[in-house]
């Protein structure tokens, strides 16, 4: 009988590492389309080109997510136009700090400077 028991107990166990990965890879999969369809529409939202950064993102055989090739933080900040801008590098932390939270990615780490970014825009309009 305490057999049976621990044999159940390490399946439940097993049955709810297999189910949390999943989860974890829904989550990625549904992050990188969002991150797709924000920064394909983002130039008309933020006046901002992100294309070169989505498309030398690249897929690794060990990565379950895209990653970036180069320096993200700088290109990132130079595709925004923000290479004088006193919170260019606290933004872009900023979005690692909310990307670590979730996938910890490039994609994500980009998709959130982006959207930082279109609120710094929105402020100097003056229509926050």
């Amino acid at each position: 009988m305490q057999h049976l028991l621990h044999f159940f107990v390490c399946a439940v166990k097993l049955l709810n590492k297999i189910l949390m990965q999943q989860m974890l890879q829904f989550n990625q999969v549904h992050l990188y389309q969002e991150f797709q369809r924000f920064m394909s529409q983002s130039t008309t939202q933020t006046r901002v080109d992100w294309s070169p950064i989505r498309r030398r993102m690249q897929v690794q055989p060990d990565q379950p997510l895209p990653v970036y090739p180069g320096n993200l933080k700088v290109d990132l900040i130079r595709c925004a136009g923000l290479m004088l801008h006193p919170k260019a590098e606290p933004i872009f932390r900023l979005a690692q700090e909310i990307a670590r939270s979730t996938t910890d990615c490039d994609p994500e780490i980009a998709y959130w400077f982006s959207r930082l970014v279109a609120l710094i825009e929105t402020d100097k309009e003056g229509a926050l």
